[in-house]
């Protein structure tokens, strides 16, 4: 790294999001970082955005009346009948006055799902005497509501015991926790034997995060056992079951349970005391409650930064290695040392590379999408096969129709066809404006991938300053880039949700009454069109897809590689002929990253100083 000032070391205290902040600024000097440094950073973040209060414990140990005690109101679920809930709950800040739930659960045909559901509902999704063993397959729950415990990215997790969850939801539990600062809390029912939590501990013990216990609560079902005269020597007799029993399962002291304070707490009667104090839960317990909660924000703020600083420790190197990268290519373009060859060598890699995925990221998106957009389609498809058959039905029983009669029968056919585009329309218009939102992302990191490896203007290039366009569905207008999109909505198809229309009707009945009257003709053209909604809005029989439907989405894709191609080319051409607008753009850029590599520098040293003291404490 670049020459280093004097060195103020990083303390618990020392706010973490000005760190952070730092990384973020300098990582957007990079066009397209890479996987790993990506990777980096992101622990960072995960590290200070999503420290967790894991509240673990058996069954029916009341971890939940303790999250609802923290927070000061009742929100996560909780049971007087079987115990337990079938998934983890995560409570988390939201800026909104009342709670608000989420389920996420694994659907049999769309996959991983997020519903939005009140109160009632969530806990028919998270009990287990609503929901036994988990029948409908949820992953976890989320609790969003306004606490200033949580303002701060701090997220209490009610983690269920490892033996009552599915192997999925762990798996999902072990994703959802990765790269946290993870601090627990563990809770045992007072009138159960505490080899129940000495499981729990191995269990801590065995898994792949790194833990801190912050404290030991025992849920003291006898709020008797709390009074003053009582309280001193069960407490007592509580650290003593603590020294026997959970500091042998943590010897070498990982998870820190020789420094963990012990608490028993009546916690019923802390959620009942409006400020869990002296009305509800006694001046004793009251003076627990204040201490347990102290020393566990401050086991958290630690674990936090502790966290954090071993993230940015591997981070801030990779991202610095980068930022010198960067500035060499900067000098080679500004060198004249890149070739027309090398160009485009480079132009041809990205380009078929981002073909490629342009078509992979349509296909991801392609089952979730029909699955969303059928029924519709195939309700539309009805409406006019009924309405084609009443119609033509009418008909069958006219040996002629006179000319205004068959007008009359146009104006109804274009008025069911006009409905039909209507509605597809807006059945098709989500799904076809996150595709284009999708492909054009793709597009915008293949341009950042050919700079990224030949700088030609930093982020301003003569590929990217191109005329705002429309792209329209039906009544839908969006936004986007280039020619490309605006051609696919006004082509010959005219328009997407008409191209999924019929075609061959026309002007049918206007033939008829133009022509002097041709009653068969009219109607043989009402069953041709019949035929052509069921091939064009009927799922094919090979892939379970409507022809059309897919049709136009790969047409899309085609655009967005033709879109890709001729920007690439234009990079190309820049990287070999810079211009004097571009060589001022790479100058600045070059100071830019010269000026950002100095302050990393500066993080670097506060971070090693943090490390050495820690080391020394």
């Amino acid at each position: 790294m670049t020459d280093q000032p004097p060195i103020t070391p990083i303390t618990p205290i020392t706010p973490v999001i000005d760190m952070l902040a730092v990384m973020d600024r300098h990582s957007g000097l990079l066009p397209l970082p890479a996987p790993g440094l990506r990777a980096s950073l992101n622990a960072v973040r995960r590290a200070y955005e999503r420290s967790h209060l894991a509240v673990v414990g058996p069954e029916g140990a009341g971890k939940s009346t303790l999250i609802n005690a923290l927070v000061g109101t009742e929100v996560a679920p909780t049971s007087a009948y079987l115990p337990g809930t079938v998934a983890p709950v995560h409570v988390v800040y939201g800026d909104h006055p009342a709670p608000r739930f989420k389920v996420f659960h694994m659907h049999e045909v769309a996959g991983p799902t997020t519903i939005d559901t009140d109160r009632q509902d969530f806990e028919r999704w998270m009990l287990q005497d609503h929901n036994p063993g988990n029948c409908r397959r949820v992953l976890r729950g989320e609790i969003s509501l306004r606490a200033d415990l949580l303002r701060d990215g701090l997220r209490l997790v009610d983690l269920p015991g490892a033996n009552s969850v599915s192997p999925v939801v762990s798996a999902q539990t072990a994703e959802d926790l990765e790269g946290s600062a993870f601090t627990a809390v563990l809770v045992n029912l007072g009138r159960v034997s505490i080899a129940a939590v000495t499981d729990v501990l191995r269990q801590l013990a065995d898994s792949p995060y790194d833990v801190k216990v912050a404290a030991v609560v025992f849920n003291e079902a006898d709020a008797r056992l709390l009074t003053p005269e009582r309280l001193t020597d069960h407490l007592t007799m509580r650290r003593r079951s603590v020294t026997e029993c959970l500091l042998p399962v943590d010897r070498d002291d990982a998870l820190g349970v020789s420094t963990a304070g012990t608490y028993t707490l009546h916690l019923p009667s802390l959620l009942r005391s409006p400020h869990h104090g002296d009305r509800g839960p006694g001046t004793e317990q009251s003076a627990q409650w204040t201490a347990f909660r102290t020393e566990v924000a401050e086991q958290v703020r630690r674990n936090v930064s502790v966290t954090a600083v071993a993230a940015a420790r591997q981070a801030l190197p990779l991202l610095d290695g980068a930022l010198a990268d960067r500035v060499r290519l900067i000098d080679g373009v500004l060198g004249h040392t890149v070739t027309t060859e090398t160009a485009e060598t480079v132009r041809r890699e990205v380009a078929e590379s981002t073909r490629d995925l342009l078509y992979e990221t349509e296909s991801s998106l392609r089952n979730e999408d029909w699955f969303a957009f059928e029924p519709s389609m195939l309700r539309v498809a009805d409406r006019l096969r009924r309405g084609f058959d009443t119609i033509e039905g009418q008909l069958s029983t006219r040996w002629a129709l006179a000319k205004a009669e068959a007008a009359a029968v146009e104006s109804e056919l274009q008025q069911l066809l006009a409905e039909a585009q209507n509605s597809l329309a807006a059945a098709v218009a989500p799904s076809f404006a996150r595709l284009a939102a999708r492909l054009e992302q793709v597009t915008e990191e293949g341009v950042a991938a050919f700079d990224a490896r030949i700088p030609v203007g930093a982020t301003e290039t003569s590929g990217t300053a191109e005329d705002i366009r429309t792209f329209r569905v039906g009544t839908y207008d969006y936004t986007s880039m280039g020619d490309a999109w605006a051609e696919l909505a006004n082509d010959g198809k005219m328009g997407l949700a008409l191209a999924l229309l019929p075609t061959t009707w026309g002007m049918c009945a206007g033939f008829h009454y133009l022509g002097g009257g041709h009653l068969g003709y009219t109607r043989r053209r009402m069953r041709g069109t019949c035929k052509e909604i069921d091939s064009n809005l009927a799922p094919a029989s090979v892939n379970g897809y409507s022809p059309a439907w897919l049709e136009i989405r790969l047409d899309m894709v085609a655009k967005a590689s033709d879109e890709a191609s001729r920007r690439l080319a234009g990079s190309a051409a820049e990287a070999t002929g810079v211009r004097p607008r571009s060589t001022d753009n790479l100058t600045r850029h070059r100071q830019a990253i010269e000026a950002a590599r100095k302050e990393l520098a500066a993080w670097q040293g506060r971070l090693d100083a943090s490390v050495t003291r820690q080391s020394h404490g």
